[in-house]
C-alpha cells in the first residue's frame, strides 16, 4: 500500500489538523516524528496521543527525497506541484477559516501582544498560501478549477456549495486581496525581520 504524499511538513501537520481524533481534537502530547522503512518503502512517521483523550495516533507520510530548503515562511509545496493530501475545496475552505479567525482578533482592538500579531500574520500568510495552493489545480488552457479535482467529502461540500468561487478570475482576485493585506499587516507592525535588525 502506497504512502499518502505530503510535499513538506507544513502540509504534513496540516493535513494532520484536518483529520482529528474520534473525539475531536487535533493536538498530540508527547509528539514523535521518526523516519521510517516498512514494505520497500521509507516515510516519515508522526505519532503520539491525543491531548485530549489519550488515545494513541499515527501518520505515514512519504516525502520528497531531495530536503526542502528551510523557511520560516509558510511553504505547504514548492512550485506548481498541485496537492495529493489535500483537495481545492479543503484548501479554499482553510483559507477562509483563516481569514475569518484573523478577522475575528482584529475587531477585538489593536494587536499590543507579540503573540498575538505573529497569530495574527500566521493566519493572514497562512490564507494567502492556501489560496496559491488552491490555484495550482487549475490547468494551464483551463478557466476554473475541473469538478473532478475534488476528491475529499468536506472539499466536494465547499465546491457544491457555490462553484464560481473556484474560477481562475475569482480565486486570483481572492489571492490580490489577501496580498493587499499582509502588506498593510506589515506596514502596521512591522516584520520579524525589521524586529530583529532593531
Amino acid at each position: 500500500m502506497s504512502l499518502p504524499y505530503a510535499r513538506t511538513y507544513d502540509e504534513a501537520y496540516l493535513y494532520i489538523s484536518l483529520r482529528p481524533c474520534v473525539c475531536g481534537e487535533t493536538e498530540f502530547e508527547d509528539r514523535v516524528w521518526q523516519s521510517m522503512a516498512a514494505g520497500g518503502q521509507t516515510g516519515e512517521r508522526i505519532s503520539g496521543h491525543c491531548a485530549n483523550c489519550g488515545r494513541y495516533r499515527e501518520f505515514t507520510f512519504e516525502m520528497p527525497e531531495e530536503p526542502r530548503e528551510l523557511s520560516f515562511e509558510v511553504q505547504y509545496g514548492a512550485a506548481d506541484e498541485p496537492s495529493r493530501l489535500i483537495d481545492p475545496g479543503e484548501w479554499l475552505g482553510i483559507a477562509e477559516l483563516y481569514v475569518l479567525t484573523a478577522q475575528d482578533r482584529l475587531d477585538a482592538g489593536d494587536l499590543t501582544e507579540d503573540e498575538d500579531i505573529t497569530r495574527v500574520y500566521y493566519l493572514l500568510t497562512s490564507a494567502l498560501a492556501a489560496v496559491e495552493e488552491t490555484m495550482k489545480f487549475i490547468p494551464p488552457d483551463a478557466d476554473a478549477v475541473p469538478e473532478g479535482a475534488f476528491w475529499s467529502q468536506a472539499g466536494r461540500l465547499v465546491f457544491e456549495s457555490a462553484p464560481e468561487r473556484f474560477g481562475r478570475a475569482r480565486l486570483d482576485q481572492q489571492r490580490e486581496q489577501l496580498r493587499e493585506r499582509v502588506v498593510e499587516f506589515e506596514d502596521k507592525y512591522g516584520t520579524e525581520d525589521e524586529e530583529a535588525d532593531a
